[in-house]
């Protein structure tokens, strides 16, 4: 799956992006968090399609539990920027220290700011990786913040 990612484009408002699905779903029953479909696409779908969506997004890497790492990155649906799907850690930090690794190694030159979200999370807009990425670039470091009922 490495080297299918887009690695031009204008560095100084570029965003990187890693996508952590890689948790157990023990709270659901063993459900696949990031395969529930909302709103009639899984909640990944969704993620990766807000991401897609970004012409400042250049590479993302899905971090996958290691025994759904084929199946995901089989997806037809998977956007054209995933440049790896990697397997995730025994915890949220280890997994998404994963992603990091896989990042460095990805093709192409880092961006001018790094995201990390969570595939299960599937209200993220365009409009929100770009504004916390601003906010990053910005200040150093950033978190996004949303109004209830947006």
């Amino acid at each position: 799956m490495s080297g299918k990612g887009r690695v031009g484009g204008d560095r100084s408002s570029s965003i990187d992006l890693i996508v952590v699905a890689a948790g157990s779903g023990e709270r659901m029953g063993g459900i696949d968090k990031a395969l529930v479909r909302v709103a009639g696409a899984p909640s990944l779908h969704r993620v990766l399609l807000a991401a897609a969506a970004s012409p400042r997004i250049r590479r993302i890497v899905v971090v996958a539990a290691a025994s759904r790492i084929a199946s995901y990155a089989a997806l037809p649906w998977f956007a054209d920027r995933v440049t790896a799907v990697v397997a995730g850690g025994a915890t949220r930090a280890a997994s998404v220290l994963n992603g990091l690794d896989a990042m460095r190694r990805a093709p192409g030159d880092a961006a001018a700011a790094l995201l990390v979200h969570d595939a299960a999370r599937p209200g993220v807009r365009r409009e929100d990786f770009e504004q916390v990425a601003d906010a990053a670039m910005r200040s150093g470091a950033a978190a996004p913040a949303l109004q209830i009922g947006r």
